[in-house]
């Protein structure tokens, strides 16, 4: 259940360290991001700093609640962890702005989970002894000028940034991107910077949390029914990725990679004009197929990275 991070980003394509990398954590329990950060660490070859880098910035599970305690108002999440994580109800209700005194409201635990359901959460505490983790669902995602909190429903500035006209400007930026019932820690060095510079740097957070979430769906096991063509060839098409990558990797030809991801979007064009999944009553053929959705946007979203081809967030 553990969600591993590969990160890449321009030139790392050619590095043997990215693909020893890859290949350590290539698995059912991976999902690879491109970001900038890791690169850098992977070129310098520090094997300590990648550990800590892992560590330090790849903390999201996607879990498993295993046992509500409605009398203690916790609950035992699975992680893959040997032991069970434990998560309190103060760690599950909406994070609130400790500046202005705010108090959150009260519910009871298994009005929030319930056992058997997927949770996404961050680890608060790491196990001790015979204890197993401490989780938290307080997810923060830290970028350049903002700490994005998506359960977290208020933004606030940090306390270095003195000038009241200036922290009112940031805030009002940052709440006009925001999804609703979202959050943000405006950090230090957002001070006096562009609004195109804290959007997009925001909005690239932002979008790397709605992948963080999708992983959810594979807890939904893609049946082996085959419904139509257009599911066919797409589902085949996305076997062939492992070749596109090694010919790149071989021949030192991102063409490969920009062939398959053309396919894939062609393939997909052609899937999508031709099933309709809204109003499906047959649910088994709805979550398969918006499961072959959610993989095919995850592999396009990767194939354009590695082609280091911005996706614009807003057109």
């Amino acid at each position: 259940n553990k969600t591993t991070l590969v990160m890449a980003t321009k030139g790392t394509i050619e590095s043997e360290r990215f693909h020893k990398l890859y290949n350590t954590y290539k698995n059912n329990d991976t999902y690879l991001m491109a970001c900038r950060g890791l690169a850098d660490i992977i070129e310098e070859g520090n094997e300590e700093k990648i550990k800590e880098y892992l560590k330090t910035n790849l903390s999201e599970y996607i879990g498993k609640v295993q046992n509500v305690i409605t009398g203690l108002q916790s609950a035992f999440v699975n992680i893959g962890e040997k032991r069970n994580a434990f998560i309190h109800v103060k760690d599950i209700l909406p994070k609130v702005d400790i500046v202005k005194n705010e108090k959150p409201k009260e519910r009871p635990i298994n009005e929030l989970i319930k056992p058997g359901e997927p949770i996404i959460v961050e680890v608060k505490k790491e196990a001790v002894d015979k204890k197993g983790p401490r989780l938290s669902t307080h997810i923060s995602l830290t970028s350049r000028f903002t700490v994005f909190m998506p359960n977290s429903d208020f933004v606030t500035v940090s306390s270095k940034i003195e000038d009241e006209n200036e922290k009112e400007r940031l805030k009002n930026i940052v709440r006009k991107y925001l999804p609703e019932g979202s959050g943000a820690i405006i950090r230090t060095v957002a001070e006096g910077k562009k609004e195109e510079d804290i959007k997009n740097d925001l909005l690239k957070t932002i979008d790397k949390w709605k992948d963080i979430q999708n992983i959810s769906i594979d807890n939904h096991k893609i049946s082996n029914n085959i419904y139509n063509n257009y599911d066919r060839d797409l589902r085949l098409k996305l076997l062939e990725f492992p070749v596109a990558f090694k010919n790149a990797l071989e021949y030192r030809m991102p063409n490969y990679l920009a062939d398959y991801v053309y396919d894939i979007c062609v393939l997909t064009n052609a899937f999508y004009q031709n099933n309709h999944i809204n109003g499906l009553e047959d649910e088994e053929k709805k979550l398969d197929w918006v499961f072959l959705l959610t993989l095919t946007n995850r592999m396009i979203k990767e194939m354009l990275s590695l082609l280091v081809i911005n996706i614009p967030t807003v057109m």
